[in-house]
């Protein structure tokens, strides 16, 4: 009967220890599984409103005539101006998803990550006000294309600065994690 009782006490024992030992693992895989789906979401903002993307709205509306009779007329087409302003509203609602996004993270280092990606958003949209104002000063060749010019060239600088403040952080941290990440 001791025998029986002992017996009960070491397998009840045995088995509370090995689920506490698997916890850890679960909480572990439940992290990492959070950072792979924020880095995804991250991403896929990241290549919207890319500098790929942005170089595909202007090669989809310049052809080789559009460019000729932008030189002749110092105007760019209606469709690419209306294009680039729907660009920046685009970017502009995803910085108050984002900001959403934020909020709803309950991980310290992942909202950590996110508030770094915002500002390189943040960036990104000034960086893109400043070369549409660059681009129009250039093609009504005003006195005010060199202050554009260097508003350009500080707000490309704040952007790069930006990404790599955000990149640094999420390679950290998965490389912490043990994790791929796209943002190398």
């Amino acid at each position: 009967m001791v025998g029986i009782v002992i017996g009960v006490i070491v397998v009840a024992v045995v088995l509370f220890f090995a689920m506490q030992s698997s916890l850890p693992l679960k909480k572990s895989d439940d992290i990492k599984e959070s950072f792979k789906q924020l880095e995804g979401r991250l991403w896929r903002s990241y290549v919207d409103f890319s500098i790929t993307k942005q170089n595909e709205l202007y090669a989809r509306y310049l052809d080789e005539e559009s460019r000729a009779r932008v030189v002749e007329t110092n105007e760019l087409p209606n469709e690419l101006v209306l294009a680039i302003r729907e660009f920046h509203e685009q970017l502009g609602k995803e910085l108050m998803e984002m900001e959403m996004y934020y909020a709803s993270i309950e991980e310290p280092a992942n909202q950590e990550l996110v508030r770094y990606f915002i500002t390189y958003l943040q960036a990104r949209n000034t960086f893109l006000n400043k070369e549409w104002g660059y681009t129009r000063a250039l093609l009504k060749q005003q006195e005010d294309a060199l202050l554009a010019t260097q508003l350009y060239r500080h707000a490309r600088n704040q952007q790069t600065a930006a990404y790599e403040v955000f990149a640094a952080h999420i390679n950290q941290r998965a490389k912490k994690l043990k994790v791929e990440n796209r943002f190398q």
